[in-house]
């Protein structure tokens, strides 16, 4: 358990988005998809193949042509250590931050668990929505989705070890706003981690 706080507050130390739990893995259902949920593969966003690229030391997304920025330098400069890139929908929507860390020493099911552990006890207005495990084009990753309910805000985290490093993507987005959920869940299928 110890070994699993670092990475666990790492996750945790960044905003975070729903809505992009069922657009990532195609539905919503229930319990008894899970099993085909964690083995169907997310394919990649064909959307945003004439998007924004924006690359990083160690990996490339693409995002909208429109209605989106980078965060420069100084933006992410407050934001939780490990962020690497952040983008913003230019209404100030929707947020991904994209954080760098190194290997999980622990499963995505253990990952997902000490979340809700700790964002019981930390965030006042938290309410679990879901968590799944998914095959992204970048690999195995777990999606987990919660809302702040006092600030109607829906988040998300998306994490991707990939050997011995693990990238994490966090989401936020104003309730309601399906367009803004629904351009989330493309960013996320672009993300390539560059080996």
């Amino acid at each position: 358990m110890r070994s699993k706080l670092p990475v666990i507050a790492a996750l945790l130390g960044g905003a975070a988005i729903a809505l992009i739990a069922v657009l990532l893995i195609g539905g919503g259902g229930g319990d008894d998809d899970q099993d085909e949920k964690a083995s169907s593969t997310t394919p990649q966003s064909t959307a945003l193949a004439d998007g924004t690229e924006l690359k990083g030391k160690e990996f490339k997304l693409r995002y909208p042509n429109q209605g989106w920025e980078q965060l420069t330098a100084k933006d992410l400069g407050s934001r939780a250590q490990g962020t690497v890139a952040g983008l913003k929908r230019e209404d100030n929507g929707a947020l991904v931050l994209v954080q760098r860390g190194g290997k999980l020493d622990a499963s995505l099911d253990e990952i997902a668990n000490e979340l809700t552990t700790r964002l019981k006890k930390e965030v006042k207005d938290f309410r679990f929505v879901s968590s799944e495990q998914v095959k992204l084009p970048a690999g195995d990753a777990v999606t987990y989705t919660f809302v702040r309910t006092k600030s109607d805000r829906v988040q998300n985290l998306v994490v991707i070890p990939e050997g011995d490093r693990t990238f994490t993507l966090n989401s936020v987005i104003g309730g309601g706003s399906k367009d803004a959920a629904r351009e989330v869940a493309e960013i996320v299928k672009t993300f390539d981690p560059e080996n």
